[in-house]
């Protein structure tokens, strides 16, 4: 079953994402961005665990995701890396093997603008920008397939992004791993939570049909009485 309620909020959170990253680009809609930045990437990470299907064969899986997430991530970062060499020039001075070995570094790196001063390599990694989210979801979904397996799925997901967010604070490991593993609570919840949150969605839309039924009737009577 389809639920467009779902559909609607993917749509706004998107909205919002772009509005965010507008705001820290232009200085514009703070506002928004103060209220939303909060909650919309959090989102998308229940969303997909609500919908989470494991299956046994990790290779097809692997390749699945690999299809869905990893390479178009590839292919953006190094569009978004030729795009910045025309715009700042960002490789003037640097050989082709250097240029080469700092684009690779940075793809595999995949940090955000947010994160600085992160010198895993020890080069002079760029930001991939926002295509950093397909990496960290590439692997959240890793991750997550060997994580669903347990029935403990939800406290191992607790304590993992736990010790992630406390180790950021320390150092930064290389595809957004860190991030990853905060994501696989969210991941959890969804999956967890899934029947307790498609019977509240269900409820949530048999109430608007009941709204919808009340309003019409009201609407009907108006009209009967009216003659």
């Amino acid at each position: 079953m389809r639920y467009r309620s779902l559909d609607i909020a993917k749509g706004l959170c998107m909205i919002c994402m772009i509005l965010t990253h507008i705001s820290g680009w232009t200085g514009s809609f703070q506002a928004i961005n103060k209220y939303t930045s909060v909650f919309f990437l959090i989102f998308y990470f229940i969303n997909s665990g609500l919908f989470f299907k494991s299956i046994e064969n990790f290779s097809v899986f692997f390749i699945k995701m690999a299809r869905k997430l990893l390479i178009p991530y590839i292919v953006l970062t190094i569009i978004y890396f030729i795009y910045y060499e025309i715009v700042n020039r960002n490789y003037v001075g640097n050989s082709l093997s250097e240029i080469f070995y700092r684009c690779l570094v940075s793809l595999i790196l995949a940090s955000p603008a947010w994160i600085q001063g992160v010198s895993f390599f020890h080069v002079d990694s760029i930001s991939v920008g926002p295509i950093w989210f397909w990496s960290c979801m590439f692997f959240t979904y890793i991750l997550y397939f060997y994580i669903s397996k347990s029935k403990w799925k939800l406290h191992i997901s607790v304590i993992l992004a736990m010790i992630a967010s406390i180790s950021m604070k320390k150092f930064i490991l290389p595809f957004n791993l860190q991030c990853a593993c905060v994501g696989c609570m969210f991941f959890a919840i969804g999956d967890y939570f899934r029947k307790a949150i498609f019977k509240g969605l269900d409820f949530l839309k048999r109430l608007n049909i009941c709204f919808n039924i009340f309003i019409s009737a009201l609407g009907g009577g108006h009209v009967l009485f009216s003659y």
